[in-house]
């Protein structure tokens, strides 16, 4: 698979219809280190991932690592206004995903219509269809979740997982989720 490596970048003030920061779709190794992605915004009423999006479609899997970054100020229109993986499923094949924070810190993003999931990280999974059962696993270590909104959505407002008919995996080491809001029944 093809790798993308971004380093000691600062991605701020960008409006797009998809993905406001960054912007990843198909088969992608993505590692984001010591960068700063910030108030970037999406335009389209159905704009996901203010900060990142990642795309992989149903025959992909996600391997992300973001680490000693941090993802402020974003705002999606729709889900995840930090970091949003709308991963897909495979009718024949399980495919699996990663998702890997390390020393990063989520702050103040947020999600602006009514009804949508995770201000500061939304991991989307597609519904049933896989023949196996794929194995997803979203890593926090020393990372901090903090301050994330939505706008009365009834899901969580720091780290959402929107699971479809598959488990995900959270690991949380020495991390901090707290203070996100905007729902009528905040899981943080």
């Amino acid at each position: 698979a093809p790798e993308l490596n971004l380093a000691n970048l600062k991605i701020s003030n960008n409006n797009s219809a998809g993905g406001g920061g960054i912007y990843i779709a198909g088969t992608v190794i993505l590692t984001v280190d010591g960068c700063n992605i910030t108030g970037n915004t999406m335009t389209s009423s159905s704009g996901n991932g203010g900060g990142i999006y990642i795309l992989p479609g149903t025959v992909n899997p996600v391997n992300a690592t973001i680490k000693n970054s941090t993802i402020s100020f974003n705002t999606a229109v729709s889900h995840g206004g930090g970091i949003m993986t709308l991963c897909g499923a495979n009718a024949s094949t399980p495919v699996s995903h990663s998702l890997t924070l390390e020393n990063t810190t989520i702050y103040k993003n947020s999600c602006t219509v009514s009804a949508k999931f995770g201000g500061g990280i939304d991991f989307r999974m597609a519904g049933s269809g896989q023949t196996a059962t794929p194995t997803h696993t979203v890593t926090l270590n020393h990372c901090t979740v903090v301050g994330n909104t939505t706008n009365g959505a009834a899901g969580a407002d720091g780290v959402c997982f929107e699971n479809g008919a598959y488990y995900v995996t959270l690991v949380m080491n020495n991390s901090i989720v707290m203070g996100n809001s905007g729902s009528t029944t905040n899981m943080s």
